[in-house]
Formats: C-alpha cells, structure tokens, sequence
C-alpha cells in the first residue's frame, strides 16, 4: 500500500471519527473536532443545527461559507489554527445574536466581513496572529466585548469608536505597528489592563493617564527613551 496507503487510510480513520462526533454533537449540541486536517465546515456539521459549541481548532479550513448561518444557536466558535483567508459576507448572521465567543486566532485574515460586527453579543474576541491591517469603525457596535485580542496583526491605528466597547476589561494590541492611541480611549471605564509589547510608540500616550481603571500597562520593546 505503501506512502498513499497509509494516508488514505489515516483520512477514513478521521472521516469515522468525524461522523462519531457529529452522531454525538446531535445529543449533546457540542462538537470538538482538533487536528484532524479537516479542510473546510461540510454539510454533515452544518445538519447540527442546533450546535450551541462549535470547535474545529488545528484543521486546514480556508473559508468560512455562508451554510454556517443556519448554525443559529451558537454560543461559542473556535475556527483558531487554520488556514481561514475569508469569511462569508453573510456567514455569521445566523449566530448574530446568540454568540457569545468567537475566536478566529492563528489564521490568515486580511479583512473581516462588516455583518461580523452585528455579533452584538460577543464578550471575547480572539482575533491574534492574522493579517490584518485596521479594524473597522464598525468595531464600536460589539458593546458586550469583554475581552479583546489582536495582538501579532499589522495594526497602524485603532479607530475612534474603539471607546464604545464600555465593557472591554482586557486588550491585547502586542506586536503589531501602532504609534499612537485614539483620546477616546479614556472613555474606556471598565479597562483593565493594556498590552503595547512590540509596537512603535516613541512615548507613553497621555490617554493612559486618563483611564482609572487600569491596573497593568505593558508597553516594553517600543521606542520610548524618555519615561
């Protein structure tokens, strides 16, 4: 059988191990399916439609249809640890108002699709380790965020409406190309701690000074000579 045997035989293994998770996912309304080079959200996942948890950490999904939309009571989606370059326009509006956590981190996001912002009741937000260069105004209308992080992204700026996210506690900008800070961020009342690590400030933004809130500012390996 040899090199083509051996692989044919690893993808049946991980197609019955699929079809076991989903026969048990219709039962518990949970599906967890890692590391199994799963290339993209099939109609066998998307008949769960009453999926509250959806996990497929570590596969080799590219895209994300617009079939996820009638996964409309989901709570929490983990899609970290692909290959994910787009996300259908119309793929989320399913789920805009039950979920909950969405986790896109360690992808290869250059944009994020605008209805993704209509997830209102969104309290984390992991957005870390992809390709993105801004984020939208639209980031102000995700007021349950709690949670955060885009760090390793190529952020230059934040947008002004950042400071309607009145809930955020902890933000996580490291390691992307920011310089400076939007004023409005001292409206931010319930933030707690801030992660500057690995930008291009060349000073600590007067804004932090302004925020009551916060209890831990890391802002190492930038520029700033002067504190």
């Amino acid at each position: 059988y040899g090199v083509d045997g051996a692989l044919e035989r690893k993808k049946i293994r991980h197609m019955r191990h699929l079809q076991a998770e989903i026969a048990r996912a219709k039962l518990t309304h949970e599906l967890h399916y890692f590391w199994k080079a799963l290339p993209d959200i099939n109609e066998e996942i998307l008949q769960c439609s009453n999926l509250i948890d959806l996990r497929l950490t570590g596969n080799a999904i590219t895209f994300v249809p617009e079939g996820i939309s009638v996964l409309n009571k989901l709570k929490i989606l983990v899609l970290r640890n692909n290959n994910i370059e787009k996300i259908s326009e119309r793929g989320l509006r399913g789920a805009a108002g039950t979920l909950e956590v969405l986790d896109l981190a360690d992808n290869k996001l250059v944009a994020l699709p605008e209805r993704i912002f209509r997830c209102r009741k969104v309290q984390k937000l992991h957005l870390q380790n992809n390709l993105l260069t801004h984020l939208p105004e639209q980031i102000g209308k995700m007021r349950s965020i709690r949670e955060l992080s885009i760090q390793i992204n190529k952020l230059e700026s934040l947008p002004d409406s950042i400071c309607l996210l009145m809930k955020i506690q902890h933000l996580n900008l490291e390691r992307n190309n920011l310089s400076t800070l939007p004023n409005t961020l001292c409206d931010m009342k319930s933030l707690q701690t801030v992660n500057l690590n690995h930008n291009k400030f060349t000073c600590i933004p007067d804004v932090l000074g302004n925020m009551r809130a916060l209890k831990e500012l890391l802002i190492a390996s930038n520029y700033i000579e002067d504190f």
